[in-house]
């Protein structure tokens, strides 16, 4: 079972609005008239389809293996962190939500 840590970033930008972001990386760009913070992580199970990698810059990066090199989309569905893969839209699952 492959996991990747995921981190819930709460967005400010300059007018005050929130928004939530899901990022494989902690937050550190209070910078651009945005302010935030993340929840410190957490670990999600990726599905069989992903590969958990890291790119060219050393940053983690989730891979479809359907489409070599292609990249998932980590989008706030509802939210949860949830991939945008050539398989579809597949939710995420916290590893301790299910006793593993």
């Amino acid at each position: 079972m492959k996991t990747a840590i995921i981190y819930e970033h709460t967005v400010i930008n300059e007018g005050g609005e929130e928004c939530i972001q899901f990022w494989l990386k902690p937050w550190n760009r209070n910078s651009f008239g945005l302010e935030g913070s993340d929840d410190g992580g957490k670990e999600y199970v990726l599905p069989e389809e992903c590969d958990l990698v890291k790119n060219m810059y050393g940053e983690p990066t989730i891979w479809d293996k359907q489409r070599a090199r292609w990249s998932c989309g980590l989008i706030n569905q509802y939210g949860e962190p949830t991939l945008l893969t050539s398989y579809g839209i597949i939710p995420l699952k916290r590893k301790d939500s299910d006793g593993e």
